[in-house]
């Protein structure tokens, strides 16, 4: 395995865990995944359709779909949501690990990875 097969990998991995930590606020409010997509402006199916085909979303995304559920539970007057906690720590620990792989032997990295 190459050390840009596996970034890449993890690359998919952190966008993975970020859509599902938008989608755990969207279930805790009781709010629609369409009714996210169609208030970012895109198809009604866009948030759960990259959910499900695990598309990498560019960061314009990822802030649109931020602002926009913000926006939602402002109207709803609930606690806003921050960036921070789209990217928590796991999510902070996969970039780390995922920076790291570029300096090092892939054998020797993977063997020391291997909790992770």
């Amino acid at each position: 395995m190459s050390t840009e097969t596996l970034q890449k990998f993890f690359e998919k991995v952190i966008a993975k865990k970020i859509l599902d930590n938008i989608d755990s606020v969207l279930l805790r409010e009781d709010i629609k995944q369409t009714q996210l997509s169609i208030r970012t402006g895109k198809s009604d199916n866009a948030f759960n359709k990259m959910l499900n085909e695990m598309k990498i979303p560019k960061l314009t995304t990822i802030l649109r779909y931020l602002r926009s559920l913000n926006e939602i539970l402002r109207e709803r007057n609930r606690k806003e949501i921050t960036l921070e906690q789209f990217i928590d720590d796991e999510v902070l620990e996969i970039i780390k690990v995922t920076n790291n792989i570029a300096d090092a032997d892939i054998t020797i990295f993977l063997e020391t990875i291997k909790t992770f």
